[in-house]
């Protein structure tokens, strides 16, 4: 036992003598504690219940001499360390460290192709720094794992999506050519006709997703057809102004000659109006020929009509006329 313990001992013994001696027949105690660093005892410290308090005071029996003379402090823990170890009754006094949990990386340890970073406490870094692009330091896993920042470190035309650090094909539709849509970060084509609902012959066009009529038809009517004049698709006018009863437009469909010229007819077989031939079923002689204009028999020109015979003018048949005093028509 220390020598300091024995006189604290004589000390209390002492105190109870002197209450019995002067007739104090009733005292309580209050339980004081003695803290070393090798044992802990508890004392007794006398008062008298009328009131005469007996103080005692004993040097280093406080949690802050005896935190502090141990190396613990309450000041804050400077750069990277952290409190450690604790003192006192609520562990206000503390020891500042490293957290070896925490900070243990060094170039032996850290993954190949990384150093360590520069978050050093005592020698030790808390991660590692990756060199290769597109890597970063994870500190859960303690390795490098890829991670995008920018589509430079995507391969192949990928994009990045820096939300999750990943290259995908597409994040949105312009990431996707001409006809292509972007859907679960891939490039489908569009299928313009997946909820289409042609009627009427109809059928979806895969380019524009419109519902469309065969080449050379039209939606008359609910449905498709060929465009005429009996269906309205067709309006006729100009040169062929007339509706046939199947539906195409023509010069004409009878003899009326509203649609056709004065000097024309409707040709029913064609349906369009010809130059009237004025000399059919005309039949000429002597020479002469039809007239178109009038339907009459004519002399061709350059000749003469002589006894209903076309004949070459001379002076023997009146075409030529001989003149002066020696000028005889020989008629032979």
């Amino acid at each position: 036992m220390s020598n300091r313990l024995s006189k604290l001992l004589v000390l209390a013994v002492l105190l109870t003598i002197s209450a019995t001696a002067q007739g104090a027949s009733d005292f309580s105690t209050l339980s004081l504690s003695l803290t070393t660093p090798e044992t802990e005892m508890r004392l007794a410290k006398s008062y008298w219940l009328g009131g005469a308090d007996i103080g005692l005071t004993f040097e280093g029996d406080d949690d802050e001499t005896r935190c502090r003379a141990m190396g613990y402090t309450s000041d804050s823990c400077p750069g990277n360390e952290t409190p450690v170890k604790f003192c006192g009754s609520n562990n206000q006094y503390h020891m500042c460290g490293c957290d070896s949990s925490v900070y243990k990386y060094t170039t032996e340890n850290c993954p190949y192709g990384s150093v360590p970073d520069a978050d050093v406490c005592d020698g030790y870094s808390r991660g590692c720094t990756c060199g290769e692009s597109g890597y970063v330091w994870d500190e859960e896993s303690g390795s490098c794992i890829f991670s995008c920042t920018s589509d430079s470190d995507c391969l192949n035309g990928e994009v990045c999506d820096t939300s999750d650090g990943q290259c995908y094909e597409c994040l949105q539709p312009r990431d996707c050519g001409e006809g292509y849509e972007c859907i679960d970060h891939q490039c489908k084509e569009v299928d313009l006709c997946e909820n289409s609902n042609c009627t009427g012959g109809q059928q979806c066009n895969p380019d524009t997703g419109e519902c469309e009529c065969p080449y050379g038809q039209e939606f008359l009517n609910n449905e498709c057809q060929v465009a005429d004049c009996n269906n309205g698709g067709k309006e006729c006018r100009g040169s062929t102004p007339v509706c046939r009863e199947d539906g195409q437009c023509v010069q004409c469909t009878s003899s009326d000659q509203s649609y056709c010229g004065a000097d024309q007819k409707c040709n029913l077989s064609k349906n369009i109006c010809e130059k009237i031939n004025r000399c059919d079923g005309v039949n000429c002689s002597g020479g002469k020929d039809c007239n178109p204009d009038n339907g009459q028999c004519e002399c061709p020109s350059g000749t003469i009509e002589v006894d209903g015979v076309c004949e070459t003018p001379n002076c023997s048949n009146g075409g030529v006329a001989c003149e002066g005093k020696t000028d005889v028509c020989n008629k032979a």
